[in-house]
Order: C-alpha cells, then sequence, then structure tokens
C-alpha cells in the first residue's frame, strides 16, 4: 500500500507542495518546518508530530463547499482539532480562483423551492471557538 504512492508519484508532490509552503513562510519571515510521512492514519500521525515536537502553531489546509464557499471540515480536521495540544490554523482558499462570487440567494432551487437554509446553518468555525475560546464579530 505504501509502495503505491512513492510509484505513483504522490510522495513527489507531497515534498513539492511542502518545500513550496516553507519557501512561502521564509518570504514572509516565518520559520517553517515542512514535513512529508506516509501514514496508514494521517490524522493521528499529525497529531502525534503536533504534540510531540516544539511547534508554536498547526496550519491546516481545508477545501471549500461548492455551493457555499464555505470550508469543509471534515472528520480528519475535527480529529485534529479535538486532540491537538497547540493551537491550529485552519487554511481554505476559494474554490475556483477568479469565479464570479455566488448569488445570495444560492440555497434555492431554480423553481424557488428552499433546499437549506444557509442562516440556520451554524457556522463551521464554532468548533474552532470552541476549542480556541475566541469568538468571531458577527
Amino acid at each position: 500500500m505504501f509502495t503505491d504512492v512513492a510509484e505513483s508519484g504522490g510522495l513527489e508532490v507531497a515534498e513539492a507542495v511542502t518545500s513550496n509552503a516553507v519557501a512561502f513562510g521564509k518570504r514572509l519571515g516565518v520559520t517553517v518546518e515542512g514535513t512529508v510521512r506516509i501514514a496508514s492514519n494521517a490524522e493521528s500521525e499529525i497529531v502525534a508530530l503536533a504534540n510531540g515536537g516544539e511547534f508554536d502553531l498547526l496550519v491546516v489546509g481545508a477545501s471549500n463547499r461548492p455551493l457555499t464557499n464555505r470550508p469543509y471540515l471534515g472528520h480528519r480536521v475535527h480529529y485534529i482539532l479535538e486532540h491537538t495540544e497547540i493551537p491550529v490554523a485552519i487554511v481554505a482558499l476559494p474554490s475556483r480562483v477568479g469565479a464570479p462570487p455566488q448569488p445570495k440567494n444560492a440555497h434555492v432551487r431554480d423553481d424557488g423551492k428552499e433546499v437549506g437554509s444557509a442562516a440556520s446553518a451554524t457556522p463551521d468555525t464554532a468548533i474552532m471557538q470552541t476549542r480556541s475560546g475566541i469568538t468571531t464579530p458577527e
């Protein structure tokens, strides 16, 4: 299983992405330690590394939901937030760079029927607020 990652070129891609992130941090004047590991349980490996080192911050990427363009925190990110002992920053870039903004009524179907109320949804930041004690402005 792990040899498939190395043979498919996935390891080289991960190393290139990590190298770019480290270089970006350096340009900003921040010391960044980037590492690529192969593990059967990525979130456990990330938590063990974060909790076992001398780190100030863990930065984790998240994808955005296509319809709302809001960050999607999957089970792996939730696990990391619940088990790390250091602060975690979640970075989510826009789904489509240069795409037009989503309409305000994006939660309404073409026939006018409501699919779900975006206003009643719990913000994804709620779990971060609970973990960090930081609140976001309304």
